[in-house]
């Protein structure tokens, strides 16, 4: 087939294939989640776009067409909160498409022209390069430091497994990378806000998110050359640095959580000789953690859903009242009267939520 006719083909199955790459991204729970139930509009609209600039490559024989498209397409893009690997994924699915509406002859010459768009967004910095290389490899290996060895993380994705982790930790890089590639790490801030507000719902708190950008620093450094870990550290820095809530009593509880946890910790171990001081000050960090995500929310949600899950893996629910009471004592002595009052009030909701321990304390 000529250009011509490819054009003419491609154009006539453009309906179709439109709505076969909106059904196909929609199957990815994210999307959704992201962008909201509005968002196969949306798609569906860039997706006429998206066809109409490949139709007129191909008519013109003008590779130059589709790569400055792309190129506009990303920058505007990644300022409503999307990213460069969400282009690949939606011109794999218009390949999909073009493969199972275009006859065979049309194959060869849309897939190089797709291909050349999608290699002309690679941006000339050899640290982010470097980064797009092991862009998979970085997020396995995030990923396995996280969900194959952390149960909170296994109960935070039990609904949808350790390949939805993958592709959160997948995109996380990628919004690294964009923010690099655009000198703005509020790139990458924003998604990285967007999913510790997603991840707390599923029973996660800000701190897992922190730790999970400190791993990933790591990994970083190890995996990569002093230049890329170094750029790509500048980002994780600013990331982490815009996850600190802003509420007073949030930086109340900063200031004495050290104190704390090793007040609760040697109240407990005092009174359990089962406990081993190791165990129960991790554990105690936890609960502290998820108590500051709900002075910086201004709901006990998700330290009401931190002890819901504890209590589904087993805790013995003695333990679990015992923590929550001796934080709601040692509140009341550390913290200003601001902070305590929240902390306590957050503390009692925990501890009614427990069913088979549902009485309140304090």
């Amino acid at each position: 087939m000529d250009h011509q006719s490819i054009a003419k083909a491609l154009d006539a199955s453009r309906p179709r294939i439109v709505e076969r790459v909106a059904r196909e991204t929609l199957q990815n729970a994210f999307w959704e989640e992201r962008y909201g139930s509005g968002v196969r509009d949306k798609l569906v609209f860039d997706g006429e776009h998206n066809l109409a600039a490949l139709v007129k490559a191909i008519r013109y024989r003008s590779q130059i067409i589709l790569d400055d498209y792309l190129a506009w397409l990303r920058t505007t893009l990644v300022r409503y909160n999307c990213s460069t690997g969400m282009i690949h994924e939606t011109f794999a699915y218009i390949w999909h498409g073009i493969q199972a509406e275009l006859p065979h002859a049309a194959h060869a010459p849309l897939y190089s022209y797709i291909q050349a768009g999608l290699q002309s967004l690679a941006y000339p910095a050899p640290q982010i390069q470097e980064l797009a290389a092991s862009h998979e490899q970085l997020a396995e290996l995030l990923t396995s430091h996280l969900y194959d060895s952390q149960w909170h993380w296994q109960q935070a994705y039990a609904g949808t497994g350790r390949a939805r982790l993958l592709y959160d930790t997948w995109l996380l890089l990628d919004y690294v990378m964009d923010a690099m590639g655009y000198n703005d790490p509020q790139v990458a801030v924003r998604h990285t806000v967007w999913l510790r507000d997603y991840l707390l719902k599923a029973g996660l708190s800000t701190t897992h998110i922190q730790q999970l950008l400190w791993m990933l620093t790591g990994i970083l450094e190890q995996q990569t050359s002093p230049a890329a870990a170094s750029d790509a550290r500048r980002v994780l820095a600013t990331v982490a640095s815009a996850l600190i809530h802003d509420e007073a009593a949030y930086h109340a509880l900063l200031s004495v959580q050290d104190e704390l946890v090793q007040e609760v910790a040697q109240v407990l171990v005092a009174h359990d000789p089962r406990l081993t001081v190791e165990q129960v000050l991790q554990e105690t960090g936890w609960y502290v953690a998820y108590l500051g995500d709900a002075l910086g929310t201004h709901t006990a949600d998700p330290l009401v859903r931190y002890v819901r899950m504890l209590q589904q893996a087993g805790a013995d629910p003695q333990l679990l009242h015992a923590h929550l009471a001796e934080l709601h004592t040692a509140a009341a002595r550390l913290l200003p009267a601001y902070a305590a009052n929240d902390t306590q009030t957050y503390l009692q909701a925990a501890a009614a939520s427990l069913q088979a321990y549902p009485q309140m304390i304090g």
